[in-house]
């Protein structure tokens, strides 16, 4: 199983937790998925997540007034298609209301963040 599919199973698994309200869910334990939850958390999407043994992590999610942050959570590239994004197109991303997360030669980082660093990649997802 490719790491992009790993992601999407946790997208599925992430959006479907949200919408029956559940505070926290268990994932499988990967360093991908390890470094995009720690990105979801520094944007203060989630609360955080641990160790549960070496295979699974528990993950906590984040309300405000019993509603999630996260609304949805949209993969755009796929095991099949994979998009890319050049480091001059992430301007036209810009929004208040939702951000993209882009795998890059420096990990995983937000739209923003890519801009600052100059750098492109791949479009894993867009959050709203």
């Amino acid at each position: 199983m490719s790491n992009t599919s790993n992601l999407h199973n946790f997208f599925l698994n992430l959006q479907n937790n949200i919408q029956i309200k559940k505070k926290t869910f268990k994932q499988k334990k990967t360093i991908k998925i390890i470094k995009f939850v720690n990105i979801l958390i520094s944007e203060g999407l989630l609360q955080g997540y641990k160790n549960i043994d070496n295979k699974n992590i528990e993950i906590y999610l984040t309300y405000f007034k019993n509603i999630s942050v996260i609304t949805q959570i949209i993969a755009i590239s796929t095991p099949g298609k994979k998009v890319y994004i050049k480091n001059k197109e992430l301007y036209t991303l810009i929004n208040q209301q939702e951000f993209y997360i882009l795998s890059t030669s420096k990990g995983f980082l937000t739209h923003s963040q890519a801009i600052f660093q100059n750098v492109g990649g791949e479009l894993i997802c867009k959050i709203i």
